[in-house]
């Protein structure tokens, strides 16, 4: 039995992306890149290089970037 959504052309994300994603949750959860990095402990441009790393392996924006704080995309 194949697997579901194998074949459909879903991405799949390894074990590292899911990490990506970890910090991706902190950053809506915290509404910015330097909130989310201090409750990761870590620094803003780790989190800023891991939404990034995320963003290019899925092929996607996920966030709007600007002054405010990151909004992220439909």
């Amino acid at each position: 039995m194949p697997r579901r959504g194998a074949g459909s052309g879903a991405t799949r994300l390894s074990s590292d992306h899911w990490d990506h994603v970890r910090f991706f949750l902190a950053v809506l959860r915290y509404g910015s890149f330097t909130h989310a990095a201090a409750a990761l402990r870590t620094d803003q441009s780790t989190v800023s290089r891991r939404i990034a790393a995320l963003e290019s392996a899925l092929g996607v924006a996920l966030f709007e970037r600007g002054h405010r704080a990151p909004t992220p995309t439909e």
